[in-house]
């Protein structure tokens, strides 16, 4: 069920549905069986991070990208928002009253309170072909999270992720998650960004002191959003065009996307 859940992404109410008709002879299903599995794997999930820990302690391995650690060269740092990855807000969700031996393997991947970033600046430069940064009306008020904003390195690893509040993307998104890479250890400022509005980028770190070492770093377009961008950018941006990219983030949601999840805090 917890592959079911975070890897096929089956809600908790198929997966109950399956259960009373896989199992309906076999044992008897509870009419709370969707509620009480919708506390359970959450839990679960939390616990499988915490095993993973503790055997990635014991045989000696690094909690970083294997790759990158021995690359001197730029390190590609992919950023995108995922909208399906929303929930609504749980009014009692008994894992938060639990205390992991090991939270900070839960909390790790997500972007800390202090380093949320303000900004409230419109996304004026680049094409016009894309305003999903200015995206402010929706009808998105019954969700806690419209969905996960996260970045990962050039080899699919996760390094870093938060929570969407807003009907769109929105530049505090791209700007928190990158001031958590500047902080972690092998990447710093030795980055170069691939943002599928990456042409809307270029100044924001300008104005934002604590990412001004990253002011004049490389940053391209997804090639998978690059075909919609205005000729004048995808000769600015496209990664075929620009040496050394090719990569896109997309790929990345059906592997990591389930990690996110369960390590929701």
């Amino acid at each position: 069920m917890h592959l079911m859940h975070y890897i096929s992404r089956t809600s908790i109410h198929a997966i109950s549905e399956w259960a009373r008709v896989e199992y309906h002879y076999q044992l008897p299903i509870p009419a709370s069986f969707k509620q009480r599995l919708s506390e359970a794997l959450p839990m679960y999930g939390r616990m499988v991070l915490n095993i993973e820990k503790d055997h990635r302690i014991s045989c000696g391995l690094e909690n970083a990208c294997p790759a990158c650690k021995y690359m001197n060269e730029m390190k590609t740092v992919a950023a995108n928002g995922n909208f399906q990855l929303s929930r609504y807000m749980r009014t009692n969700d008994r894992a938060k009253d639990i205390a992991f031996d090991g939270q900070d393997e839960v909390d790790r991947y997500w972007v800390k309170p202090d380093n949320i970033i303000s900004y409230n600046e419109r996304a004026e430069e680049g094409c016009t072909n894309f305003q999903g940064l200015n995206k402010k009306d929706g009808n998105k008020a019954h969700l806690d999270q419209t969905g996960v904003f996260a970045c990962t390195c050039g080899h699919d690893y996760p390094l870093v992720a938060t929570d969407m509040t807003t009907p769109g993307e929105a530049y505090v998104y791209i700007l928190s998650c990158l001031k958590q890479v500047l902080e972690m250890s092998g990447y710093g400022s030795n980055i170069r960004i691939c943002y599928d509005v990456g042409c809307k980028l270029r100044t924001s770190p300008e104005r934002t002191e604590c990412l001004a070492s990253i002011k004049n770093v490389p940053i391209a377009v997804g090639i998978f959003h690059i075909i919609g961008h205005a000729p004048s950018c995808q000769l600015s941006f496209h990664p075929r065009i620009n040496s050394g990219w090719g990569y896109k983030m997309e790929s990345t949601w059906r592997d990591c996307g389930q990690r996110f999840l369960a390590s929701y805090p």
